[in-house]
């Protein structure tokens, strides 16, 4: 059987003496198609933030997913930044998942969403995201996910490749710790699936 063009232009498939098809393929990560194709990739910010307290965590971003159509919430990465401190500080950082309480989400403080799509077009983020707007801001529930350690000034990129799911109602919360007076930023990169 030979598989030909159905444009009628004769041309015929490639099949390797491994009995394989011959195809050329580009391949892109999830996050840029369903950004570039729907429009459904966001950045999300905190701004700079300054840091005294350094005996506690301070909460600086959360989004919980609120979106209408039930589509689940992908965390590709996020970034954290620390900077204007001694060089040789530590920035502790550490995230949680479900938190509901602490100065952090009752203040709701409107964190920065950016549409990243290369498309631009006008979809929004169907979340809620609430940023730090000062020093101190608690969490005082959730489960923690994750830890780690950021070398200040510097910054850290904790990348899941979109393995972070927040499902409907679903919620992410990043906190600090500096070990001296200094100034932070958070950056979360994520997208809805279409389908």
């Amino acid at each position: 059987m030979i598989i030909e063009d159905g444009t009628g232009k004769g041309y015929k498939s490639l099949v390797t003496e491994e009995n394989r098809f011959g195809v050329d393929a580009i391949s892109v990560p999830h996050i840029t198609h369903e950004s570039e194709v729907y429009g459904l990739g966001y950045i999300i910010s905190t701004g700079f933030i300054p840091l005294t307290t350094t005996a506690s965590f301070s909460g600086l971003l959360y989004i919980k997913n609120t979106d209408s159509l039930g589509r689940s919430f992908h965390i590709h990465h996020f970034r954290v930044c620390s900077g204007l401190c001694a060089a040789g500080s530590t920035l502790q950082v550490q995230a949680k998942i479900d938190a509901t309480t602490g100065t952090l989400i009752s203040d709701a403080n409107a964190g920065t969403v950016n549409n990243m799509n290369t498309n631009f077009s006008a979809n929004i983020l169907d979340s809620v995201v609430y940023s730090a707007s000062g020093d101190g801001k608690t969490v005082t529930d959730g489960t923690q996910f994750t830890q780690f350690i950021n070398h200040a000034p510097g910054h850290s990129l904790q990348d899941y490749n979109g393995a972070i799911v927040l499902a409907t109602n679903s919620s992410f919360v990043i906190e600090v710790k500096p070990e001296v007076a200094m100034t932070a930023c958070i950056e979360l990169i994520g997208y809805y699936n279409k389908f």
